[in-house]
């Protein structure tokens, strides 16, 4: 968790640096963490190797639309293969930590919730228009109960960590 921990403030310190210097939300990719997870490659030095590449690119953008055209039938692919690698890392990320009864119901009644918008889409068509966006997207839902189920169910706990 402390390079998980270290990871998160990196990627915070980026956007928040980024916004004062007047450019774009950066953001780590969350296939890069299946891409990663599926290769092996984490060195530090694959980092070191790519960032000039990123910086060329950043002064030629012509440069970065040829390496930007790719038929959809591999990117299809690709995503498939990264998706598959990203839950099962997030499902090891979970599963590192004993999960007690409150933390099962909270990431399954998240899940279900989450799965509920793309598999039975129709079950939030009445829904008010100032909330639709939070029902539109199932990482939006399964994120807010999470949150919220975390939160209330927490309640008589008293203070301590969060899921666990």
């Amino acid at each position: 968790m402390k390079s998980i921990s270290g990871g998160l403030l990196a990627d915070g310190c980026g956007s928040v640096f980024s916004g004062l210097l007047g450019g774009m939300g950066i953001s780590t990719s969350s296939s890069n963490v299946g891409v990663s997870v599926a290769t092996g490659a984490t060195s530090r030095q694959i980092a070191f190797a790519a960032g000039p590449i990123f910086v060329l690119f950043a002064f030629f953008p012509m440069l970065t639309g040829m390496y930007s055209i790719m038929p959809k039938p591999v990117m299809g692919a690709i995503l498939v293969f990264v998706t598959c690698f990203m839950v099962m890392a997030g499902m090891q990320i979970i599963m590192s930590t004993t999960v007690d009864f409150r933390g099962t119901f909270v990431i399954g009644i998240a899940l279900v919730f989450g799965l509920s918008v793309d598999i039975l889409p129709e079950l939030y068509t009445n829904i008010h228009p100032s909330l639709a966006p939070i029902f539109s997207s199932s990482l939006t839902l399964s994120t807010i109960t999470a949150i919220t189920l975390n939160k209330v169910l927490r309640i008589n706990q008293g203070h301590g960590q969060d899921m666990g």
